[in-house]
């Protein structure tokens, strides 16, 4: 059965209810844009256990800081849904409580467009985790 993206965010909501104050998590990403900050958190197991290797998405928290002096508007915490890409180079990040395509991240770091009104070109810094990536294709 195929889920609609407001039920499968609905679910994670749940889930996220339920489980967050369970689990300690930890800052993977940290993004600058202009003058905004975005963060990434995963849970601690998954980044301790390599639980996203096998492609199953895991729920984890988009930090959007609009503290700014300029912005005066605080900073939000937003669940969200993340896995590695394919190739495992890149962390690729659902905002599905905002219907927002998908974001990809590298791990190494780099530009990264979150949404248009305050994420964009956002210049993200590498994984600050371990991560099971393929070194080289031609390690393979």
């Amino acid at each position: 059965m195929k889920l609609s993206v407001a039920a499968a965010g609905l679910m994670a909501s749940l889930i996220a209810s339920q489980l967050s104050a369970q689990e300690a998590y930890n800052r993977v990403f940290l993004c600058d844009g202009d003058g905004v900050k975005m963060e990434i958190y995963i849970p601690e197991s998954a980044s301790r256990d390599f639980a996203l290797k096998d492609g199953r998405p895991v729920l984890a928290w988009y930090a959007l800081d609009l503290s700014d002096p300029d912005l005066k508007k605080g900073k939000s915490l937003e669940a969200v849904l993340v896995r590695y890409a394919e190739d495992k180079r890149a962390l690729v990040l659902y905002q599905f409580s905002r219907g927002l395509p998908l974001t990809v991240i590298p791990m190494g770091g780099g530009v990264v467009n979150f949404d248009n009104r305050f994420g964009s070109d956002a210049k993200c810094g590498p994984f600050e985790g371990p991560w099971d990536a393929d070194q080289s294709p031609s390690e393979r």
